[in-house]
């Protein structure tokens, strides 16, 4: 065999190869749609049933990782996600004054419980939903087995003593090709349950608050009202520090745990008298 004759037997091989390759590759690309042509209605069902919980699984952690994050947050601040507007006392960390003097009347910046679920939806707008999308990956892992096709979220908190409800409106569509038809199935999301007693502490630092509006220092009356409050201070203690002077008060209000994975929850604020 002469050389030209190589040359011709090896150019047709490589010429086999590329084809072989090409067609290896149009199969990886082309496969997952193609092999819903040849899987059957049952089979695609059954493939939709086994990743609905989870993804709602999946859905669920995520939006309860983020709100958590955002309460931590809002709680070492008073109660606001965005305190830029108001003043801060630096102790370890800056504690916002929801209580100050403005023309010899004392002003209430303490935020009703309706005010910080407000100040949540802000967080959650500013970089929350961010944050959960982040999480999921844009349903990366799930898209491999079906399709997935999120609709509009909504998300909101309802704050309780004990615990903190973050209701999810978020209806997902996943589906799955299959021989005759489309097996399509809309699912929604379960609602997260945030174990932190944010509504107790609030509570507390409400009355704190209360208290001081009308010209008292709170700490004169502590044990007083320490001993007409025992169920409401079973679970939960607070630690005035008056800095940088006697006329200001940082009040840190803190949880203690007595539920299966409850971590302690921080509510910290400042008073200024002068």
């Amino acid at each position: 065999m002469n050389r030209m004759q190589k040359r011709g037997q090896l150019s047709i091989f490589i010429v086999i190869a590329i084809i072989i390759i090409a067609v290896a590759l149009i199969a990886v690309f082309l496969w997952p749609s193609l092999k819903g042509k040849f899987m059957s209605d049952e089979k695609a069902s059954q493939i939709i049933a086994s990743q609905v919980e989870p993804l709602r699984d999946a859905v669920y952690d995520c939006i309860a990782q983020t709100s958590s994050n955002i309460f931590t947050k809002i709680g070492i601040q008073g109660g606001y996600y965005d305190w830029s507007t108001l003043s801060a006392i630096g102790y370890s960390g800056s504690k916002v004054v929801v209580v100050y003097k403005v023309n010899n009347q004392y002003v209430n910046q303490l935020l009703s419980l309706e005010g910080i679920q407000d100040e949540f939806n802000r967080a959650l707008e500013k970089e929350g939903n961010a944050e959960i999308d982040a999480c999921l990956n844009n349903f990366n892992s799930f898209k491999k087995v079906m399709n997935v096709e999120p609709q509009q979220r909504k998300i909101h908190a309802v704050i309780m003593p004990e615990e903190i409800s973050i209701v999810v409106d978020w209806p997902i569509k996943i589906s799955k090709q299959a021989a005759k038809s489309t097996i399509v199935q809309e699912i929604n999301q379960k609602d997260v349950r945030l174990i932190i007693p944010l509504g107790r502490l609030w509570t507390v630092a409400n009355d704190i608050v209360n208290y001081e509006v009308n010209g008292n220092n709170f700490i004169d009356q502590m044990e007083v009202y320490i001993r007409a409050h025992p169920y409401l201070l079973k679970y939960s203690r607070f630690s005035p520090v008056n800095y940088p002077t006697s006329q200001q008060t940082i009040y840190m209000l803190n949880s203690v745990p007595y539920r299966e994975n409850e971590a302690e929850f921080d509510f910290y604020f400042a008073i200024n008298r002068g």
